[in-house]
């Protein structure tokens, strides 16, 4: 199976752990660290690789049965073709797992409206966080030091998984349950799960 963006060792270890013949691919050097720190620690076996989901052109296609996608789509600009690309080295039959944010959350501040009554609507969907950022942050996004994030429409996200050849046989929605949760999680599910198969098995 293949993890795609999942770095942090959370995923990748857990998913071995269980039996599965993992590979990762992240483009984080901090989150790989990680991966290869909990695979040490509890010596399983991960073929680990630096690289984006939008370029699995290191992966021959129909190899993999399983992709697992956690929420990292939002730091990569063409969701569509990191879905052409899973779609590409998805075994027939195989299913990819993607994790998503809801659109919605990117309307608003992560914290209360000024009044600290509600919320307030402050940008634009889609949401492109370097049409926010002022020159200091540029900067820093520019010398690597900083990771733009999108918002990424639902049709993208959906119809994207579809027009890429996969078939969507799941859809969940789920709120963050940490204290860290923003404020429109009391009010609408802020990720979504798609679960998508590839016909031909």
């Amino acid at each position: 199976m293949l993890c795609l963006g999942a770095g942090g060792g959370q995923q990748a270890p857990v998913l071995a752990a269980a039996g599965y013949c993992v590979t990762l691919l992240d483009i984080s050097d901090a989150q790989l660290a990680l991966d290869r720190e909990v695979c040490t620690r509890h010596a399983l076996d991960v073929r680990i690789e630096q690289g984006t989901t939008t370029d699995l052109s290191r992966f021959d296609s129909s190899s993999f049965d399983l992709i697992v996608n956690p929420v990292s789509n939002p730091y990569i600009s063409d969701v569509r073709q990191a879905w052409r690309e899973a779609a590409r080295v998805l075994a027939p039959g195989g299913r990819l797992i993607a994790g998503s944010i809801n659109p919605l959350l990117y309307l608003f501040e992560e914290n209360e409206g000024e009044d600290g009554k509600g919320l307030t609507v402050v940008h634009r969907l889609p949401y492109v966080e370097s049409e926010s950022l002022d020159e200091h942050d540029l900067a820093l996004a520019v010398q690597g030091e900083m990771v733009f994030t999108w918002s990424h429409s639902l049709e993208d996200i959906i119809q994207g998984q579809i027009d890429a050849g996969l078939i969507i046989a799941g859809l969940y929605e789920s709120k963050r349950t940490d204290t860290r949760a923003p404020s429109i999680n009391r009010y609408a599910p802020t990720y979504i799960v798609t679960m998508a198969e590839k016909p031909g098995a």
